[in-house]
């Protein structure tokens, strides 16, 4: 099920409230300028052009998957009026509400070194994590490395989120990680979030195999 933009049958219009007849709503993903899908219908099986080309009153049915937006409303012309960014959709109604996966590599992380960190989400202003789950999903392996310990931080606290996760564990379904405490980013910037790894037994480089999956579950917040 998709959750309504903003309303039941949005409405647009031009800077003298006029119905923006023609005008044209471009959707990304949040932050970025890839290009997002958005549907006509409740079941989300219609997919919108994109740009949403309005029609003559201005309107346009727009429904939504579980995420984060971007939007850019353009005239006919296609001048630019506004640019709205990370606007968070989350369909109450529905159990099927999922985090973001995020995967690391072996080779992502192939540092002449014991310790290497990789930065894996630009978590954006204003927004929380409310929980994470890890679980590595390819057995790490190589050189006379005996445990590959993980943990997920910022800048400033390397491990605030999780600490010492060992993904050369057995690949196993109980074999994982949450972490449910709630993580408050920066309210004026973008924070890092980072995963650090710290061999024992050999450089990093020597991994030959091995990947781990990270789900984050965030939500933005008003302004």
């Amino acid at each position: 099920m998709g959750v309504a933009f903003p309303n039941i049958k949005p409405q647009f219009n031009d800077v003298n409230g006029v119905p923006l007849s023609g005008g044209l709503l471009y959707v990304y993903v949040a932050g970025t300028s890839t290009p997002a899908t958005t549907y006509s219908d409740f079941a989300l099986t219609t997919a919108n052009a994109n740009p949403i080309v309005l029609d003559s009153r201005g309107e346009a049915n727009i429904y939504l998957a579980d995420g984060a937006y971007k939007f850019v409303l353009a005239d006919s012309d296609d001048v630019t009026l506004w640019t709205v960014d990370n606007y968070t959709a989350e369909d109450f109604s529905s159990t099927s509400t999922l985090p973001t996966k995020y995967t690391i590599s072996y080779s992502d992380i192939a540092a002449a070194a014991p310790t290497d960190t990789e930065t894996f989400l630009s978590l954006p202003q204003n927004t929380v994590i409310e929980y994470i789950v890890v679980k590595h999903s390819t057995a790490f392996a190589g050189g006379s490395i005996s445990s590959l310990l993980m943990d997920i931080g910022d800048g400033t606290d390397a491990d605030e989120l999780l600490a010492a996760y060992d993904v050369m564990a057995t690949v196993d379904d109980t074999a994982n990680e949450v972490v449910s405490t709630v993580y408050i980013g920066s309210f004026a910037s973008t924070t890092d979030i980072i995963a650090s790894f710290t061999a024992v037994g050999d450089n990093l480089d020597q991994l030959t195999a091995g990947s781990v999956d990270i789900w984050v579950k965030t939500k933005a917040l008003g302004a």
